[in-house]
């Protein structure tokens, strides 16, 4: 149980600090480049769909909180992209080393499709029904926050993924 828990502790400790200190401010406000979802995004595909949930409310709800803002939406959305990233542990087997061809296709669809479900239509959907957005507004920073993430985690995620496979000891490269 314990080893259960450090992972979403830990977790949450690396996204704030990816965060807080690896974003650059997006096009459309509201927006950024982060490194905090594809390391959500890789971590869940480790762990599994508890992991990324925890990991992404608890990472999520510390960095809104050091920002001086509670945004509800965003970490709710967020939590759910962790949950969904986590569904593809099973199909990776990242745990024992393997991350080929076609699991880099395999994560980056599940990725793209995980952040088209969160950013283009939940994330902007919750805004519209919790904040009282304008609909043009959130659609439009869904979009902008959808498009960054699946180009950062395709290009940052994958290569997570492929340094834990080398770092793996026992497997033939």
């Amino acid at each position: 149980m314990r080893d259960r828990m450090a992972v979403p502790c830990i977790g949450a400790g690396l996204f704030f600090i990816l965060a807080r200190f690896a974003s650059i401010p997006g096009p459309v406000a509201g927006s950024e480049l982060s490194l905090q979802v594809p390391f959500l995004a890789f971590l869940a595909a480790l762990y599994g769909p508890a992991a990324g949930l925890l990991t992404g409310l608890a990472g999520q709800a510390l960095t809104d909180l050091a920002g001086g803002g509670f945004v509800i939406s965003r970490l709710l959305s967020i939590g759910l992209y962790g949950l969904l990233s986590g569904l593809l542990r099973d199909r990776l087997r990242l745990e024992n080393g393997e991350f080929s061809g076609g699991d880099i296709l395999r994560f980056n669809l599940f990725q793209l499709a995980g952040h088209a479900a969160v950013w283009f239509l939940a994330d902007p959907c919750l805004k519209i029904l919790l904040e009282q957005r304008p609909v043009n507004e959130a659609f439009l920073q869904g979009l902008a926050c959808g498009i960054s993430h699946m180009i950062t985690t395709a290009l940052v995620g994958t290569v997570l993924c492929l340094i834990w496979k080398t770092s793996r000891p026992g497997k033939e490269r």
